[in-house]
């Protein structure tokens, strides 16, 4: 991923770079250069990285299937439907804020 992309609307540009450098200098990603973008380089993740996040996902899918355990898919579904519609909703309001 180039820095610039891939990320999601309202952070700029200069906060992912930042952040991208905030990782490189803890040795989770590495900048390489970009075959279809002179100046943005891709960020890539150390092998060091790609094992913690391994681990954390272990970890997180143990928690969640504790935290799912008991409730049947139905109420999972309409659990899902209901945050999503949270999230839209928070989400239609910050835009209209942001435009007053």
């Amino acid at each position: 991923m180039s820095v610039p992309h891939g990320f999601e609307p309202g952070l700029s540009c200069q906060n992912v770079q930042r952040i991208s450098n905030e990782l490189e200098k803890l040795g989770f990603v590495t900048f390489e250069g970009n075959p279809d973008h002179k100046r943005a380089k891709l960020v890539v993740l150390t092998p060091s990285c790609r094992r913690t996040l391994e681990k954390l996902q272990a970890i997180q899918a143990g928690w969640a299937n504790k935290l799912a355990d008991g409730i049947d898919e139905t109420t999972l579904k309409r659990t899902v439907q209901a945050m999503r519609v949270i999230r839209e909703r928070c989400e239609a309001i910050e835009r209209t804020t942001e435009q007053s």
